[in-house]
């Protein structure tokens, strides 16, 4: 404990200068055993990122891959003030117009024509394959402030032999990978004492992917854990890095929406932005969470009950959730407090909110990968581990089922079993977890 709390408390009372945050402080040279620690990462890393190489032509879900790709094809083409006007269905924020704007850039001078299946399939692929493999060292340098190498290592190999996670980004495609790690930075940044670079992650991974905005209430709560001058600074580094990040807004605003004032182009942008948070009402996207127990997959969720519609409660149980959270957070002495807060309000997020996707638990299970060392967190990393493989697996069939045009089953309610077995397994994790916050912030 005395050695965790000694690295959790670094860089207390400055802020972190940006090479220290990425590479720690500088030393004349690196200890032998120091040495065989970073090539064991290594050797993780690369052998995972290998893996997710492997699989990088593999069909995955095909319906999202050929919606990328025409995303891709069109806003290579496109100015960037044309991309949304321009590209059918582009309901992405502007950060993955930006991703595919520049892998576009890098493989002009290389290609020859219109790109072949196989090269897009790898400009959709690769992205996130690297973020997973980035996450796998990250993941490793947050857990080595609280633990020694051995559990530090075990957590680096939990992020890159995960098979729910490998499934996600190298199978089915997706870019959840991205945000999460950047996500997950603004954490590791804020841990380090490096308030700015915090913020201007956290404003990364939010125009990638809105789930991570449900940590923003983390960053703000922070500087009030301190007291004193601690606070002070921490209060001035915040509201600098809000700062930043909405210059980061700005500037995607003036890139994408043309308008006559700045001022105009953000609302625009916001806007967008709300659109598309709220492009599927129903109750749950073939989601394992609390609304898979009661109806079918793809209910409306604007059915009322008790004259308010289930995505109003759905948001109002959510919100006292977090809330607790947050709060609990702030009365937390544990030096892991950030993270365990976090893994919880995305796995929140991922059980009570409607219009959730099955892919949408991939955010609590990578937080929940930093916290391998503590009971119960290593238990619930595995269980949503196996849960998350299960939903993926389970959206993968519902879209063949509808390819397969099938009539004797329906693919909107099939496993039904399988559906509340594993409903209930992040259910019950969730409520563990919650309790064990609750009982050590007590005693905190």
């Amino acid at each position: 404990m005395a050695e965790a709390i000694e690295q959790t408390q670094i860089f207390v009372g400055r802020e972190a200068a940006l090479p220290e945050l990425l590479f720690g402080a500088p030393s004349r040279r690196l200890p032998q055993s120091r040495v065989r620690q970073v090539c064991s990462l290594a050797f993780v890393a690369v052998a995972g990122l290998a893996v997710r190489l492997a699989l990088i032509q593999s069909a995955g879900y095909r319906d999202d891959i050929a919606i990328f790709e025409g995303w891709f094809r069109s806003i290579a083409t496109l100015a960037p003030a044309d991309v949304y006007a321009g590209t059918p269905g582009l309901n992405y924020p502007p950060m993955v117009v930006l991703l595919y704007e520049f892998e576009a850039l890098i493989m002009r001078p290389f290609l020859h024509g219109t790109p072949s299946p196989a090269a897009l399939t790898i400009a959709v692929k690769l992205p996130p394959i690297l973020a997973d493999a980035a996450g796998t060292v990250l993941v490793y340098a947050i857990v080595r402030r609280f633990a020694g190498h051995p559990w530090a290592l075990l957590a680096a190999a939990f992020i890159a032999f995960n098979p729910a996670i490998i499934y996600d980004s190298a199978f089915w495609g997706q870019n959840d990978a991205i945000p999460t790690v950047l996500a997950l930075f603004a954490l590791y940044a804020l841990l380090s004492g490096n308030t700015v670079v915090a913020w201007l992650s956290m404003a990364a991974a939010l125009f990638f992917k809105p789930p991570v905005l449900v940590l923003v209430p983390l960053l703000l709560a922070h500087p009030f854990r301190f007291t004193g001058a601690a606070r002070r600074g921490r209060l001035v580094a915040t509201g600098y890095g809000i700062a930043g990040a909405a210059l980061v807004a700005e500037l995607l605003a003036s890139t994408f929406f043309e308008h006559p004032n700045l001022v105009v182009a953000t609302r625009h942008l916001i806007g967008q932005y709300l659109v598309f948070s709220n492009v599927f009402p129903y109750t749950s996207l073939n989601a394992f969470n609390v609304w898979a127990l009661g109806a079918p997959f793809f209910s409306s969720d604007g059915t009322k009950v008790l004259g308010l519609s289930l995505h109003l409660w759905s948001d109002a149980a959510f919100a006292i959730a977090a809330g607790c959270i947050y709060v609990r957070y702030l009365k937390s002495r544990s030096a892991t407090g950030l993270l365990e807060a976090a893994t919880l309000v995305l796995l929140a997020f991922f059980l009570l909110l409607t219009e959730m996707h099955e892919r949408y638990l991939y955010y609590a299970l990578f937080f929940a990968g930093t916290l391998v060392f503590k009971r119960p967190y290593g238990y619930a990393a595995l269980v949503l581990t196996a849960t998350l493989l299960l939903n993926l697996e389970y959206g993968l069939t519902f879209m063949y089922l509808d390819d397969a045009k099938a009539t004797m089953v329906d693919r909107f309610a099939f496993s039904p079993w399988l559906t509340r077995l594993c409903s209930l397994a992040n259910i019950g994790m969730f409520g563990w977890l919650a309790r064990e916050r609750l009982s050590e912030s007590g005693r905190g």
